[in-house]
């Protein structure tokens, strides 16, 4: 049930109404990932530092457990730090994580060109091996 409330949220978040979408979409940060999330909702909401905070918390967590390099991205994208988040985006691509809704994302989109050319030129480089 809170994968539902959290991408309801994330739709919500999507169509505009931020309000609704930090409100009952996200609930807590029950996973890496949706911490993520809801620091780019903060950021699309206005509140940067709310979002700074759970960059921190993420931060924090990789310390002691795994943190999806795309949650780090999506909280940094959202904060406008767009090198850092590619570079973990990058590291998604390069340590064989899973990357497949990153073609599809909206929340990447102001990276896609540039994560696109990555990927290939990184598969062109596996092929010649």
């Amino acid at each position: 049930m809170k994968w539902a409330r959290t991408y309801v949220g994330l739709a919500q978040l999507l169509i505009g109404d931020h309000a609704s979408g930090l409100e009952g979409g996200f609930g807590i940060c029950h996973s890496s990932y949706v911490c993520g999330m809801l620091a780019y909702a903060h950021t699309l909401a206005g509140d940067h530092s709310a979002a700074r905070a759970l960059v921190n918390q993420l931060q924090e967590r990789s310390r002691s457990e795994f943190v999806t390099p795309q949650a780090m991205a999506l909280a940094l994208l959202g904060l406008g730090e767009r090198d850092t988040a590619l570079d973990c985006l990058e590291h998604m691509v390069e340590g064989g994580y899973n990357t497949l809704g990153l073609g599809i994302s909206p929340l990447i989109d102001q990276v896609r060109g540039e994560l696109c050319a990555y990927v290939a030129c990184w598969t062109a480089v596996l092929e010649a091996l």
